[in-house]
């Protein structure tokens, strides 16, 4: 292990220790089991229907929806956002982006505490985007960005990644948005990825919809009502990606918006959303009945 390496894994562990007072919380068997129930019942539920969807027909889809919420619901792993900006004209490590969703301490929270890293590499400052994708490096939503060098950002993401999935009796897991992309990356920066499964929220999300297994966060995001804001930027992106993950891979919620019913969330006209606009306007929007039952379609005639 490196010098740098090991002093942010040591750095993590000994700011663990010192502000977490659950650190050496173990999962809790009785509200696990709870989860795994409700999941199970859900599973059960729609199995014939499942049989009968474009997407979820297909068992290895069925297990990973399952896999999905054992994790996410089941609060049984750390999650692990990731989003890598690079430069459009090279490959250029512009920013990186960490969300982590650590369930100690907050198994029965309502509400998921994630924490937010954003790691701009001050090497590359004198680069932007702007060209194919929005620059949006400056714009984080969080509290605070850090500005450091390429190889202290190589190191910090080694010594996030080491120390939680060091963590006895947690699995740790990676998230994100056509995930596979950011870890080759990662692997190309030399970081040495664990062999644990990882979470793709665009897979997860086409489970969900139509047969393009390419749609873009943006997209996503609006098709299951997570409000979002300066989009390209690595923090925010991670942030995002996880948060779609912990809402797809919510048994109540798929159920509260019909995520399962092909018919009733398929909107072709998603795809017209412009990615660098502020907000777009479906013009004639077709019909669909996500919480209809509480909230009506906003065309309607009020005598």
């Amino acid at each position: 292990m490196s010098a740098n390496r090991k002093r942010y894994k040591d750095a993590f562990v000994r700011h663990q220790r010192e502000n977490n007072p659950f650190e050496s919380e173990k999962i809790n068997s009785v509200i696990h089991a709870e989860r795994v129930r409700v999941i199970n019942e859900y599973m059960a539920k729609n199995e014939a229907f499942h049989k009968s969807h474009p997407k979820l027909k297909h068992p290895q889809n069925r297990r990973y929806l399952k896999d999905v919420m054992l994790t996410a619901y089941g609060r049984d792993s750390i999650l692990i956002g990731i989003d890598i900006e690079t430069y459009e004209h090279g490959s250029s490590i512009l920013e990186v982006g960490l969300a982590i969703f650590d369930p100690r301490g907050q198994q029965t929270s309502g509400y998921p505490h994630i924490s937010t890293y954003h790691l701009i590499n001050e090497d590359c400052l004198h680069l932007s985007n702007g060209y194919y994708v929005p620059d949006k490096r400056d714009y984080f939503g969080g509290k605070q960005s850090w500005k450091i060098p390429y190889a202290s950002i190589v190191s910090f993401i080694q010594g996030v990644i080491d120390y939680f999935n060091g963590i006895e009796g947690w699995d740790a897991v990676l998230v994100g948005h056509a995930v596979c992309g950011d870890i080759d990356i990662l692997k190309d920066m030399g970081v040495k990825v664990p062999q644990s499964w990882h979470i793709d929220t665009q897979r997860l999300f086409a489970l969900s919809r139509t047969n393009n297994s390419k749609t873009n966060l943006r997209v996503a995001l609006k098709e299951t009502h997570i409000l979002s804001g300066n989009m390209h930027n690595a923090a925010n992106d991670a942030y995002y990606s996880l948060q779609l993950c912990l809402k797809l891979g919510d048994p109540e919620v798929r159920t509260l918006l019909s995520l399962d019913n092909f018919l009733s969330t398929y909107n072709p006209n998603s795809d017209n959303f412009d990615e660098t606009a502020h907000q777009t306007t479906i013009s004639h929007p077709i019909p669909y009945n996500i919480l209809s039952f509480a909230f009506p379609q906003p065309n309607f005639d009020i005598d």
